[in-house]
């Protein structure tokens, strides 16, 4: 596979949340954020936003809706959700907020506040109360601090959802990325890299590694490459 310099820089988290940071202040009110890593896009998501002094707020299927902030976002699990798990009326919640947060409220706002709703496709289709709520905060939101988040895996959700809609995408990690996973992983192991493979491993034998796992994603890559120091360790 050739690999060109372009994707030996790309940092895939880097042009994901800035994408979403600059979309968010565009006016962007409905971002649908496509990826193969639900989970580390999650994590990618919690951390950024957070950490940037919005509001965060969080819906799965198995939870509801969690609030998340700077205290308990790194140890999510423990935080309860609301138990709604019906997505529909969970949809329609950011709109009803924002419309009493208009209402009551005469001070200008600097921080968003962030709905990002999990794996919501299965609903979404066909649904004619999300498509009502889509033309709603279409032109609702663009004017107010609420911004919400559908992170689906990468394939649209269908042609009427997405034209309510700005689409992003968080890529597989870039060599550089996978670059600071190997020499992790490979620093974390209990023995050194002369005795798991014969020969210190040169910067040069470390991007060939690199080379041949571009496209993969995070979990992936760490995943192959423990396999095959553990490997080399049961092998002698």
């Amino acid at each position: 596979m050739r690999v060109s310099g372009r994707f030996m820089e790309a940092d895939s988290v880097e042009s994901f949340v800035d994408e979403i940071r600059v979309l968010s202040t565009a006016g962007a009110g409905v971002i649908h954020a496509r990826t193969d890593e639900i989970g580390r896009a999650l994590s990618v998501l919690r951390e950024t936003l957070i950490r940037d002094g919005n509001e965060y707020s969080e819906w799965d299927v198995l939870a509801g809706t969690r609030s998340l902030d700077i205290g308990n976002y790194r140890n999510h699990f423990s935080v309860t959700g609301n138990g709604n798990l019906d997505f529909t009326a969970e949809f329609e919640e950011p709109l009803k907020t924002t419309v009493a947060k208009a209402a009551n409220s005469s001070e200008d706002q600097e921080a968003f506040h962030y709905y990002v709703f999990v794996n919501p496709q299965f609903w979404m289709e066909n649904n004619p109360v999300v498509m009502q709520a889509l033309v709603s905060y279409e032109e609702l939101l663009p004017t107010t601090t609420t911004r919400i988040i559908l992170l689906t895996p990468d394939s649209p959700i269908g042609e009427d959802v997405e034209k309510r809609m700005t689409t992003v995408r968080m890529r597989t990690p870039g060599i550089n990325e996978l670059m600071r996973s190997l020499d992790y992983l490979l620093e974390s192991s209990s023995i050194g890299e002369e005795e798991l493979f014969g020969k210190e491993l040169s910067e040069s034998d470390k991007y060939q590694i690199c080379y041949a796992g571009a496209g993969l994603s995070k979990a992936e890559f760490e995943l192959y490459t423990s396999w095959a120091i553990a490997s080399a360790v049961y092998h002698g």
